[in-house]
């Protein structure tokens, strides 16, 4: 009987997470990342590397977690391009325990980048909604759904950084008040910084007073 139930779990653990780690590719029970590949997360530690980011107007502070390596892209790819969208719980946990207790004392609440609702539906789910979720299970700070995304906007892999300053122009609007509030605005990733810019500047014009731009990973600048 109790074989049963065991080989009952296993069957189910199987269908809940990937055989392979997916980072490297390497053969796992359950779970989504081998631990050489938790290894291999590089953390960001002092923020020199921000002035190296243009379009950052209007955030307060910026936070990244981690640096973009060969590693954390595997996992985004395949947390964005390839439903694997529970990894952006984990990313978010991972995160929340490992950033300095300074990247989100004092708020009022997160609030995820919000996807365009064409894009929206052709990937199921939102990733930054997902990383917001798992920081909020650590931090026992609320999720505010209060920017909304009424432009369709390309896809910012291939675009310059003119480009995506462009691209993100008017792209977001409030829903709700923000006013006198202090708001963290989760994303996977910084880049260029065009869509928190965005996002914050849609805040700061709505009455927010601080807007903190969160991110699991950005590039080595």
């Amino acid at each position: 009987m109790r074989r049963g139930l065991r080989g009952l779990l296993n069957l189910g653990l199987k269908l809940i997470y990937p055989a392979a780690c997916l980072a490297c590719k390497q053969s796992m029970d359950a779970g989504f990342i081998c631990s050489s590949c938790l290894f291999k997360f590089e953390k960001i530690n002092g923020n020199e590397w921000i002035k190296n980011i243009p379009y950052l107007s209007e955030i307060d502070r910026v936070y990244a977690c981690w640096y973009y390596n060969p590693t954390l892209q595997n996992l985004i790819r395949n947390m964005k391009y390839y439903n694997f969208a529970r990894l952006g719980n984990f990313l978010g946990q991972k995160a929340a325990k490992e950033f300095a207790e300074e990247v989100f004392d004092g708020l009022d609440y997160l609030v995820p980048v919000p996807l365009n609702s064409l894009k929206y539906r052709e990937r199921g789910y939102n990733q930054a909604q997902r990383i917001s979720d798992g920081m909020a299970q650590v931090l026992k700070i609320p999720i505010k759904k209060r920017i909304k995304r009424v432009k369709y906007t390309l896809s910012q892999t291939s675009l310059t950084r003119e480009e995506r300053l462009y691209n993100m122009e008017n792209a977001f609007v409030i829903s709700g008040s923000v006013n006198q509030k202090k708001i963290g605005v989760i994303d996977d990733l910084l880049t260029t910084g065009a869509t928190l810019s965005a996002c914050a500047a849609a805040l700061k014009a709505a009455g927010a007073i601080e807007v903190r731009a969160i991110t699991c990973a950005s590039p080595v600048m």
